[in-house]
């Protein structure tokens, strides 16, 4: 068993790519980590992992059955050196959902597992009707990893700046290009 995880740079790397491929901008709902929308308020469930398991929190679940988004759901296969992106509709999920198991001692969180055919496709196996395509994959071992992180971290730095002194550093790093130029 693999006791990496798939973290939130690996997430942001993924995130990064679908909005790109879709030309769109995902942002985060509430504090979930893996619960995005575009800008027509469709969701994005970005599940990812080294394992063929994953756990879906019961408010995303419900929030989906209650009021659909005609919403995408994303497992991104993390291996050593590369993130492999999947992706088909929620609603036959969610349709599905009494088919998942559930984490009812903790969480209550619906989990399930899928069967991979060939890196083109996902079957989930509680319900093989729910079929994710292969939609996209790129590199990101641990040197793009690490240079991710660092870019993230100046990022929040960044605009944890007050307003003025951001305008005045960006005037300064423009004027300094355009010498260098």
């Amino acid at each position: 068993m693999n006791h990496a995880k798939f973290d939130e740079t690996d997430r942001r790397a993924v995130v990064d790519v679908l909005s790109k491929q879709l030309g769109t901008t995902l942002a985060p709902v509430g504090s979930r980590r893996k619960w995005f929308k575009d800008e027509a308020q469709r969701s994005y469930w970005i599940i990812g992992g080294y394992e063929d398991w994953h756990g879906i929190p019961a408010e995303m679940m419900d929030a989906e059955a209650d009021s659909p988004t005609a919403g995408i759901l994303v497992i991104a296969l993390r291996q050593i050196h590369e993130i492999r992106i999947y992706a088909g509709l929620l609603a036959p999920l969610v349709e599905a959902r009494e088919k998942l198991m559930r984490a009812l001692k903790t969480s209550g969180d619906y989990q399930l597992t899928y069967t991979n055919h060939d890196y083109r496709y996902l079957v989930i196996d509680q319900a093989p009707h729910v079929v994710l395509s292969g939609i996209s994959g790129f590199s990101f071992g641990e040197e793009e990893k690490t240079s991710v992180a660092r870019l993230r971290e100046a990022e929040k730095l960044l605009m944890a700046l007050p307003a003025d002194e951001l305008h005045d550093l960006l005037v300064k790093f423009h004027a300094d290009k355009t010498r260098s130029s």
